[in-house]
């Protein structure tokens, strides 16, 4: 188990999942660019722009019996997503109505962006880069 709690940053104030690994396409290859959160909880962080609890910037994130509360940003007071991440999301808690300010999560999926305020608890959840988070 594991608490990230009262950072400050102004993309992702708890944390930060960026893939920044260089692949190439000479012989077809392509680094894995995922990550495996499960039980931490994000509690009281902030970011000046998007992710006040955790920013996914490229990167594919499954989240697996996680909280987060009181996290708050500009958007993705709890978790945001931009357009060419994805999650999915299992066993997770949002904590009470108006948890994360001003939103839960945001997806910045291309020509749809949408943000999810008051999921609650037990939430399970799949955004891609292409549908919205169901």
């Amino acid at each position: 188990d594991a608490v990230i709690a009262g950072n400050t940053a102004p993309v992702g104030g708890g944390s930060l999942v960026e893939w920044t690994s260089t692949y190439s396409y000479e012989d077809g290859g392509y680094l894995l660019h995922e990550a495996l959160l499960e039980r931490v909880a994000w509690v009281d962080n902030t970011a000046t722009d998007e992710g006040g609890g955790v920013a996914l910037v490229f990167a594919d994130t499954r989240f697996v019996d996680c909280a987060f509360d009181g996290n708050g940003a500009a958007t993705g007071g709890g978790l945001s997503l931009d357009a060419a991440s994805s999650a999915a999301i299992s066993a997770t808690d949002f904590g009470a109505t108006a948890a994360n300010t001003p939103d839960d999560l945001a997806h910045a999926r291309a020509g749809a962006p949408a943000t999810y305020p008051g999921l609650g608890s037990e939430v399970t959840l799949t955004c891609t880069q292409t549908a919205a988070c169901q």
